[in-house]
């Protein structure tokens, strides 16, 4: 449906691509051993000067920012790593780890595809300024094969909660590619779209598509793109502590 109209100073085109992990992959990932530890133990890995997100302040809850950098560090630190300020140089569990590294062995060839693309994008239609603020030699020294989901975010909550809106935004650059898997509990992604044709300056429709997520949910986009907007429905207290209740949300892309 459409909320209002505006004038972008800026166009970014995106997509979303949407499915259901399959059970025997979904319960494989729900098995994970540390998904089962408790909220002390999961908060006592943030880093001492890690500040309070939003999802956080209404603990007990925790979000954390774990590498998935399997080709060079699986099951190590990665010294000084960090994403959006935060710590993130401690590995991801072994069996988010092993997904990681099993998709972007699958995707190869897709993500090469992606990745040439965008540096012919770099290479053709941005400025000096824009690819060296891209970084890697504009554009030139990516590689997708690595970097592609190299970070994993978890939210996980315990006990009982009232639901929790996350207010409109858009993410830093390294959700340029972002893969999004729901373990538990039930959100709402909302993103915000342009409605018809035409660039920069002219009026246009903002257009509003709402993505109900559950358990095994998987979605793949660009929040670095778009405004966008979370809603995470009610908690019980009895609500299963193995995967939080919340969400696990793995993988953006560190560039």
């Amino acid at each position: 449906f459409i909320v209002h109209e505006v004038d972008p100073r800026w166009v970014f085109p995106f997509t979303v691509l949407s499915g259901t992990l399959g059970t025997d992959l979904l319960d494989y990932l729900l098995e994970t051993p540390e998904l089962s530890k408790s909220y002390e133990w999961w908060s006592s890995l943030r880093h001492p000067d890690a500040r309070q997100n939003g999802f956080e302040q209404h603990g007990p809850s925790v979000e954390l920012i774990q590498h998935c950098r399997s080709q060079e560090f699986a099951g190590s630190p990665c010294r000084g790593l960090s994403l959006f300020g935060s710590d993130a140089s401690q590995p991801a569990p072994p069996r988010l780890m092993a997904f990681r590294h099993a998709l972007v062995r699958v995707n190869a060839t897709r993500l090469r595809r992606l990745q040439e693309a965008m540096q012919e994008a770099l290479r053709t239609e941005c400025t000096d300024r824009e690819r060296n603020h891209f970084g890697l030699a504009g554009g030139d020294a990516l590689v997708l094969g690595r970097a592609a989901f190299s970070f994993a975010t978890f939210q996980l909550r315990w006990g009982s909660h009232e639901e929790l809106s996350m207010d409109r935004h858009v993410d830093g650059g390294p959700s340029l590619l972002h893969l999004s898997l729901g373990l538990a509990g039930r959100r709402r992604l909302r993103a915000e779209a342009l409605g018809g044709r035409g660039g920069a300056g002219e009026r246009r429709a903002v257009r509003v598509h709402d993505f109900e997520l559950g358990p095994g949910s998987v979605y793949i986009t660009s929040p670095a793109c778009f405004y966008h907007s979370v809603h995470y429905e009610p908690q019980q207290q009895d609500a299963p502590p193995t995967a939080g209740g919340a969400s696990g949300r793995a993988g953006t892309m560190g560039l």
